[in-house]
């Protein structure tokens, strides 16, 4: 079975969503409408209401925007190619509040040259925040490569290494 749930956030409208009971993805869907409490965006119309699963996730991702979370505990599929697989396996393994580089990520995979191929899985990240492929920047530390945009990225640093993210989106 299939459920939907859009969530409002400190980063505009989420959507999650579930398929036999195992989280499948977590999309941005407007950045614009962003809200400090993280709730249901008109549960009656909900397509296929929520179930156990997404209001579990929805509770989690409030804990994490509200400082309180630093890992997420959620049963969860990804689908890929076998090397987006293992790229994303490298992403859940990053701590909390630490980045690695692309080529740090390429080289745990086995190739320094990997690089590009790995910023192109986890541009196919499923699962965005969490499957934490905001932690992935450029060698020289830029902030590279977010698929929804490096103000997003730079939000998401910020609020796991405790400092402000306020001044990150403008109006």
């Amino acid at each position: 079975m299939f459920h939907e749930l859009d969530i409002s956030s400190p980063l505009g409208v989420l959507r999650l969503s579930e398929q036999n009971r195992k989280l499948t993805s977590l999309s941005f869907r407007d950045t614009k409408n962003r809200s400090e409490e993280i709730e249901f965006i008109d549960p009656a119309a909900q397509k296929n209401y929520p179930g156990e699963l997404l209001i579990k996730a929805k509770d989690q991702l409030a804990q994490y925007f509200s400082g309180q979370r630093t890992r997420f505990e959620l049963d969860y599929e990804l689908k890929g190619t076998e090397f987006e697989m293992k790229a994303w396996a490298v992403l859940s393994l990053i701590p909390y509040a630490s980045t690695i580089s692309y080529q740090e990520q390429a080289l745990k995979l086995g190739n320094k040259n990997y690089c590009r191929a790995v910023g192109q899985a986890n541009k196919k990240n499923p699962l965005a925040i969490i499957v934490p492929c905001h932690r992935v920047i450029g060698k020289d530390k830029s902030l590279t490569g977010y698929s929804c945009g490096t103000d997003l990225k730079d939000w998401l640093l910020c609020l796991e290494s405790g400092r402000t993210v306020d001044h990150l989106f403008s109006t």
